[in-house]
């Protein structure tokens, strides 16, 4: 067999054996909502967290939810599998069991939230929104009110998500299942191309190239007699030394002035100056966090998709965190709580830029201790979200 012959078989024999993966690349109908989503639910008085992942298996849709509110100064959350069914057009997201809490009373436990929403796709972003709705069990009314979602484009960003690893339960989400399957074929394919390229490379090494065509000779080109001319060198006088000037003296060094070394006290926060505009937007209070240590950490996340926001915070009208890029990538300080501080610290989420999708969202994570508080904040360039820490007094 000739070496253009076998390659041309080991050609068609690749694509035969790679032709049985392209039926499971099949595109899936109607647009994927698996993946993790996070948002909020807003009631008359009240803009509450609230997180769900959405998985398929088969053709039935699932998932779980999160809601976290704030109870008696202490945050509550709760963690809830979801049935998913789909109506008109409208997703039915319908809570079915409780998976995890930390309730104190038993009233919460029982109450099961339905949402009704419309998905909505745009060029960077699937969002849900629409309604909710509750029944009233134990004592708890009927509560009502709208619901907003966004699509994570990194599920690592969503808090459910992480916390469905620590429960054993992201392995089995089909979504992560395909993003390694489609890793894994990947790699496949990519061994396929380098073992097609070396294959090629041995049949055209069993090729000897053609022998290199000879060089004409060059032209014989006879030499043209040269007639040299000899001159008579003519004495020139030397010159006349010129007499030699004294050296000048050195330069003396000047004397550099004392260094004067100025101490300060070191300030509790990095930064004095105030953002320029901070006075000139409207305020509002988002949230209020009782603390109990003498340090705070905090944590600073994109809330959604990564779009370039940028953000200062601001502790008592001076720069804690100046002008932090929020991504999926943690951006920690840790705030040491000294006596000029007082025991009531204003915290300001101030929006240098609102990136390519306004507003400026994030997420902003407090380690107190123990204790892990989780907000999430929107602002523009007219509005500043403003959180409250108050410190917990020690019982007698």
């Amino acid at each position: 067999m000739k070496p253009s012959q076998k390659l041309a078989f080991i050609v068609k024999s690749f694509i035969l054996f790679l032709f049985p993966l392209t039926l499971f690349a099949q595109p899936r109908r109607g647009p994927d909502v698996t993946g993790a989503w996070t948002g909020y639910v807003k009631t008359r008085d009240k803009k509450i967290t609230y997180e769900a992942v959405i998985t398929r298996n088969g053709e039935e849709l699932t998932g779980y939810s999160k809601i976290i509110f704030e109870n008696k100064g202490e945050e509550t959350y709760a963690i809830k599998s979801l049935s998913i069914s789909i109506q008109d057009d409208k997703y039915i997201l319908e809570e079915d069991s409780l998976l995890f809490d930390n309730f104190k009373d038993e009233a919460p436990r029982k109450i099961k939230q339905v949402n009704t929403l419309d998905l909505q796709i745009g060029t960077k972003k699937m969002l849900f929104s629409g309604t909710f709705k509750t029944k009233a069990t134990m004592g708890l009314k009927a509560a009502t009110g709208e619901v907003s979602l966004q699509k994570s484009i990194v599920p690592d960003s969503s808090l459910l998500f992480v916390e469905l690893g620590s429960m054993g339960i992201k392995e089995n989400l089909s979504f992560v299942k395909e993003a390694k399957e489609a890793e894994r074929v990947a790699k496949i394919e990519q061994q396929k191309k380098d073992s097609l390229a070396a294959i090629a490379a041995m049949v055209k090494a069993e090729v000897p190239p053609p022998p290199p065509a000879p060089k004409p000779a060059p032209p014989v080109i006879k030499p043209v007699p040269v007639v040299a001319k000899v001159s008579t060198p003519v004495a020139t006088p030397s010159p006349a030394p010129s007499p030699t000037a004294p050296p000048k003296p050195a330069a003396a060094k000047p004397t550099p002035p004392p260094v004067v070394v100025r101490t300060q006290k070191p300030m509790p926060i990095a930064g004095v100056e105030v953002a320029s505009n901070i006075n000139k937007r409207e305020l509002e209070m988002i949230q209020t966090v009782t603390y109990h240590t003498d340090s705070l950490i905090f944590t600073l996340y994109d809330n959604g998709e990564v779009d370039g926001d940028t953000v200062s915070v601001v502790v008592n009208g001076r720069v804690f965190m100046g002008k932090k890029g929020l991504s999926t990538q943690p951006v920690t300080e840790t705030l040491y709580i000294t006596p000029d501080l007082g025991d009531s610290l204003q915290v300001v989420m101030y929006a240098e830029s609102l990136g390519t999708i306004p507003p400026n969202t994030g997420l902003l994570i407090v380690q107190d201790g123990r204790d892990r508080h989780e907000i999430r904040f929107s602002g523009d360039l007219k509005k500043n979200a403003a959180i409250t820490f108050h410190k917990r007094k020690q019982e007698e």
